[in-house]
């Protein structure tokens, strides 16, 4: 018996978080940053690493103290005298604080700074750029060399890549019509 493994989400990623966008923001979007990822500051959690990334200055942790770290929510932390909250929708609500919601695919870090609410942070994991992919076809495992034409000389995400191969190699399976179908999901 042969086993094929795939990620449950059909998208292959780097297992490296970055900041997509801030949204919502009260505040200069720089500044929502910088307040979060001092909040975060003492946490090794790699989603607290991609917020110092993105900051991209060396975090001046003596202006934070009292940080209280509450495992599966988020941050609690003084950060120049201020109460800054840094967590998911479960820690505003938790606060008291009305996060505004985001429809964007990702982990989304909501801020509040003194009791108010300050904007979030999307932050999601790069996806790999592959040149080749091995998918089903038939009951067969089938390798694709993924050409320039195939690439159009850019990068794209593993979805993209699957839809294309599947439109190129099966016109008339129905693996066309399930790719059609997610898209408009």
């Amino acid at each position: 018996t042969r086993t094929v493994v795939f990620d449950k989400t059909g998208t292959l990623t780097q297992g490296v978080f970055e900041v997509q966008g801030i949204h919502h923001s009260e505040m200069e979007n720089r500044k929502l940053l910088e307040m979060a990822a001092l909040a975060e500051s003492a946490s090794t959690h790699p989603i607290a690493r991609s917020l110092e990334r993105a900051y991209g200055k060396p975090l001046d942790r003596s202006r934070v103290r009292d940080i209280r770290e509450i495992s599966g929510n988020g941050v609690l932390a003084t950060v120049d005298g201020r109460k800054v909250a840094a967590g998911n929708d479960k820690w505003m609500a938790s606060l008291g604080v009305e996060a505004i919601p985001c429809h964007s695919v990702g982990t989304i870090i909501h801020v509040a700074v003194d009791g108010q609410y300050a904007g979030h942070i999307l932050i999601a994991d790069v996806e790999k750029v592959l040149d080749e992919v091995i998918f089903l076809k038939e009951g067969r495992l089938v390798r694709q060399e993924l050409v320039d034409d195939l690439r159009e000389k850019e990068e794209k995400s593993v979805d993209s890549l699957f839809r294309e191969i599947f439109t190129v190699t099966d016109q008339s399976s129905g693996l066309q019509n399930m790719t059609d179908s997610r898209e408009g999901a």
